[in-house]
């Protein structure tokens, strides 16, 4: 899930959804609709690290079985 504010301050939480098997054709993409999201940044505190984004579960979670 994705987690966030908009630009209007409303709080908004997506869950993306399955991945397909394969590649959709071509009237998938001329008819569907997309809608996507602006999202605020987050607030820093300049004096602080970058919070952990966790970009290691994620990859394990893409490519972890292709790297076994």
């Amino acid at each position: 899930a994705l987690r966030g504010n908009r630009l209007s301050d409303a709080p908004l939480t997506v869950y993306p959804g399955e991945v397909p098997s394969r590649l959709p054709g071509q009237a998938f993409w001329d008819s569907q609709g997309f809608q996507f999201e602006a999202f605020r940044p987050q607030v820093m505190d300049v004096d602080k690290p970058l919070p952990h984004i966790r970009l290691d579960a994620a990859l394990e979670f893409l490519i972890g079985d292709k790297l076994r």
